[in-house]
């Protein structure tokens, strides 16, 4: 039993001069159902704190569609930056394959491409 409800017992047995027992239980009813009553209308959503709710859950997940997004970023810029990479391997070695005078040079021209045209970058 909790010390409020204790006290309010207490306070009624002795503002009606009357300590029975079933005066208590009876008061301790009384007490649960107020408290009931008071839960429930604290508890019942007024009609501006819905639209309050709504914004809020909306917010938190604009906010986690934020920091998705930015994942996503994050993600396509390192692959944006391999293609690049990439595409920079590709056109030095078509140039290399345009016209190839020493086959053996050219071979070890698309080589170093291979391995070390924007591995630094």
């Amino acid at each position: 039993m909790s010390d409020l409800k204790e006290k309010y017992i207490q306070f009624c047995c002795d503002f009606y001069n009357e300590h029975a027992p079933e005066d208590k239980d009876w008061f301790g009813r009384m007490f649960d159902e107020c408290a009931e009553e008071h839960n429930k209308r604290n508890s019942a959503m007024f009609r501006w704190q819905f639209p309050l709710m709504v914004l809020q859950n909306c917010q938190k997940e604009h906010d986690e569609l934020l920091a998705f997004n930015e994942k996503l970023d994050r993600e396509r810029n390192g692959y944006r930056k391999d293609a690049r990479k990439y595409a920079k391997k590709i056109q030095m070695i078509a140039d290399l394959l345009r016209s190839p005078t020493d086959k053996e040079m050219t071979l070890k021209a698309i080589k170093t491409v291979i391995d070390r045209v924007g591995e630094h970058g």
